[in-house]
């Protein structure tokens, strides 16, 4: 399993449409920088509650993959 833990502040310099990262470790908060049109973040080790942000984007995602975390709310 790969692991990668930026700070939880931490501003990618760079910008992506889409990301797979099933199977990577990048709990235990979910992480901010994470607002992409595709999104599997599946096994990724997150114990959190879902941020706002996530809930209220301006632009859903067209695939999202979350399973296999313990995310509440």
């Amino acid at each position: 399993m790969l692991r990668f833990e930026p700070n939880s502040s931490w501003i990618p310099p760079f910008q992506c449409v889409s990301v797979e990262l099933g199977d990577w470790y990048l709990g235990p908060k979910f992480p901010q920088w994470l607002k992409l049109y595709h999104l599997d973040i599946s096994y990724a080790g997150i114990s959190d509650v879902k941020p706002t942000w996530f809930l209220n984007l301006s632009t859903p995602f067209e695939y999202a993959n979350l399973s296999s975390n313990q995310l509440r709310g």
